[in-house]
């Protein structure tokens, strides 16, 4: 890693190896977000090769996974395979492998980190490089919010209120998961296209600063959108 001031002058960085930063930066994974239903999640690992010649190397995905962290903390709610793909590529040509994806049900949205492990040989044979990226985890079928308000003695009023996006009337499961407590659940039953509804929980054995887990699951489909709220 290269830190590099820019001021108003001009700065001249001489040195640069602009194949393989180009062949690094095009390293992705395809589609680049991820739906949170449960089963097998088809996508893509591509890449090119910008250089005049044959190369050749493996990819190694390292995250998400928890493999960065060491043996002790693999998550093994998240299953990828291959997690090693080696490949070829001539002259300029593009690499496509298929990969297999799924996760936990109760992941939470939001960006999850996606690191790979390269190595190449090409002009020289490189060292091997950590390439980070982010692949996001959301359903854009609905919009959710949740707020979390401190009543005291320990009481907490958690609202949770859903937008439907798509074009079709929605028939929705709410569940929130507190610290100390038991779950709760709540029905949000005809959810029109573009309508929205909300739904209060009342927990009374929470502390300040508790994450609260909310879940929002269609029903007769196997999606389930979870994400934190946080007691003030």
């Amino acid at each position: 890693m290269h830190h590099i001031e820019i001021g108003r002058a001009p700065v001249f960085i001489e040195g640069v190896n602009i194949p393989f930063a180009r062949f690094l930066s095009n390293i992705r994974i395809t589609p680049d977000t991820l739906e949170p239903h449960s089963g097998i999640h088809h996508h893509q690992l591509v890449m090119s090769n910008p250089w005049s010649y044959a190369i050749t190397g493996r990819v190694f995905i390292v995250e998400p996974g928890g493999y960065t962290q060491g043996s002790g903390n693999i998550d093994r709610s998240w299953e990828i395979a291959p997690r090693v793909i080696p490949f070829s590529l001539e002259a300029g040509g593009v690499f496509r492998a298929p990969l297999e994806w799924s996760f936990s049900a109760g992941e939470l949205v939001g960006p999850k980190p996606l690191v790979f492990d390269v190595e190449l040989s090409a002009d020289e044979q490189y060292p091997i490089v950590r390439v980070t990226r982010e692949i996001n985890l959301d359903f854009d079928g609905l919009d959710i919010s949740s707020t979390a308000r401190w009543l005291g003695n320990g009481v907490a009023e958690i609202t949770v209120s859903v937008i439907n996006r798509t074009n079709t009337t929605m028939n929705l499961e709410a569940v929130a998961v507190p610290v100390r407590e038991s779950r709760t659940r709540a029905s949000i039953n005809g959810l029109e296209p573009g309508g929205s509804m909300s739904r209060k929980f009342i927990f009374r054995n929470t502390r300040h600063a508790d994450e609260i887990v909310i879940g929002i699951s269609i029903v007769d489909q196997d999606i389930r959108i979870n994400s934190v709220v946080k007691v003030p």
